[in-house]
């Protein structure tokens, strides 16, 4: 029998006791460690950058994919609606899950979330459309990547960020590189792309256009009217000063009062005063003018001018009970907008900013040197033209060379599809003279600055141009919803927890 070693004898009492407590403590650093590594991967971002937020059709979208659409999103309204942001509720300085949306219907950051998803499965549907049908993408996809890419730089050092990569962590969260943001950027573009290739191959014969338009004249005809309005809303302020709650009652009692004076001014009208006559002698009454307009639905006075009996001279007082108001109305004409629209080219030159304000000595003066430099740079440009092959292209690379005007700078200062109205007078007569022929030039002056022209033709006429756009709107619409139809869009809880943190 061989001899026992000391670790085989029975443990006493203690010893025991001494061992528990060594693998307790054991057992509690083992703990501390694993959550020290588990602290250092949270605050890596590693759990968040491998976190599902988003399931399209099967397919998973990380925290950082849906961040991206949602904080374009959120910077889209911001930038389009900046002068209306205080009164619609949005407090850009805030927490966007603290505010309720103007719709009271949750919080502004659902309501960007919403919209961002929504921006996220259409260039998801219109990809997997583009790639069913074989779409090859023309080299513009890259140069226009090249352009914003450069732009992007732009930002990061204008807004004092070290490069372009803290810029776009600063604006997207932790996850976004500079791959992931170029990568749904391209697939941005190549949705656009393809949306717009669709929309180019909708095109109209004229017997549609015309078939469409005799089956509903109303939706493009153009009535010349002429009216005043009468408005008298019940005082909030009682005769002391003091804010009172407006009734019912009493807004019944000012709506009446408004009649009473409509139907006053109608009698006197019917004697032959003017409209304008009259609004100058009622304080409830304000002369809307005289001006062409469309139909539009469900609106008191354009529902009597459409009206299929109405005639020149025809009047009336109407009521629209939305905005608490009487209408004083006169038909004048109705018909279809027949003459031809227009396609134009310009190089805007603008008078630079000066030092002085109207008030300051110097003032005209200082504006009449800026008005001359920009015209001697419109002339400039004309001279150049003028000693080149004068082609439309030509032209076209001068705009995007010279012309300030950021509507249309980048392609080659065209305006297509040119409606009356649509431009500052003197641009639209420059335009519709009776003699302007294709390849026209001139330099003309608006409150814009100076314009070097070119006139490129003439477009569709101005109701088959509107007729064609109902129609393109309404199959886009139905072979877009036909896309987003089937699309199934599941939500992670956990991987949505990330997103819009930064906002």
């Amino acid at each position: 029998m061989s001899k026992k070693n000391k670790t085989d004898q029975p443990l006493s009492k203690a010893e025991i006791e001494a061992k528990k407590s060594n693998l307790m403590y054991s057992i509690i650093a083992i703990v501390f460690v694993l959550v020290g590594i588990a602290a250092v991967v949270w605050n890596s971002g590693i759990i968040e950058k491998n976190a599902t937020a988003l399931t399209i059709n099967g397919e998973d979208y990380s925290v950082a994919e849906v961040n991206y659409y949602l904080v374009n999103s959120y910077q889209s309204f911001v930038s389009e609606y900046s002068d209306y942001i205080a009164y619609i509720g949005l407090d850009t300085s805030s927490s966007l899950r603290s505010q309720t949306n103007m719709d009271g219907t949750g919080t502004w950051y659902d309501y960007f979330l919403e919209q961002g998803i929504d921006q996220m499965t259409s260039v998801v549907a219109v990809l997997a459309e583009a790639e069913a049908t074989g779409y090859v993408f023309d080299d513009s996809i890259a140069t226009d990547m090249e352009l914003y890419l450069s732009e992007i730089s732009m930002y990061a050092y204008y807004y004092g960020y070290s490069d372009v990569d803290d810029y776009l962590v600063g604006m997207y969260g932790a996850n976004m590189t500079l791959d992931l943001y170029t990568e749904l950027m391209e697939q941005g573009l190549k949705a656009t792309a393809y949306s717009y290739a669709y929309e180019d191959n909708l095109v109209y014969d004229e017997a549609t256009l015309e078939a469409t338009y005799a089956a509903n004249p109303a939706a493009y005809d153009t009535i010349d009217h002429e009216y005043l309005y009468i408005y008298n809303p019940a005082s909030s302020v009682d005769a002391d000063g003091n804010t009172i709650e407006v009734t019912d009652e009493m807004t019944a009692a000012a709506l009446a009062e408004a009649k009473a004076e409509a139907d006053s001014l109608y009698e006197q009208y019917i004697a032959g005063a003017s409209l304008s006559e009259l609004a100058e002698s009622s304080d409830m009454a304000t002369y809307g003018g005289s001006y062409a307009t469309n139909y539009s639905a469900d609106d008191t006075v354009s529902e009597w001018l459409f009206d299929e009996s109405r005639q020149a001279g025809d009047s009336a007082v109407l009521e629209n009970t939305s905005y608490g108001m009487y209408y004083l109305v006169e038909f004048q004409d109705r018909y279809r907008q027949d003459y031809d629209l227009v396609n134009v080219r310009h190089i805007l030159t603008m008078p630079a900013t000066g030092s002085l304000t109207s008030t300051d000595e110097g003032y005209e003066e200082e504006l009449a040197e800026l008005n001359a430099a920009a015209l001697e740079q419109a002339e400039f440009v004309y001279d150049e033209f003028l000693a080149g092959d004068q082609s439309e292209d030509a032209f076209a690379t001068l705009a995007n060379t010279y012309s300030e005007d950021t509507g249309s700078n980048t392609v080659g200062g065209l305006y297509e599809a040119v409606a009356k109205g649509e431009m500052v007078t003197a641009f639209e007569d420059w335009c519709y003279d009776e003699s302007r022929q294709v390849g026209d030039t001139g330099i003309i002056e608006t409150d814009y600055g100076y314009h070097v022209m070119y006139f490129c033709g003439y477009d569709l006429p101005y109701w088959q141009a509107v007729v064609s756009a109902s129609l393109l709107e309404a199959d886009y619409t139905a072979w877009f919803d036909a896309l987003t139809a089937s699309i199934t869009v599941e939500t992670n809880d956990f991987g949505m927890g990330f997103v819009g943190a930064s906002i």
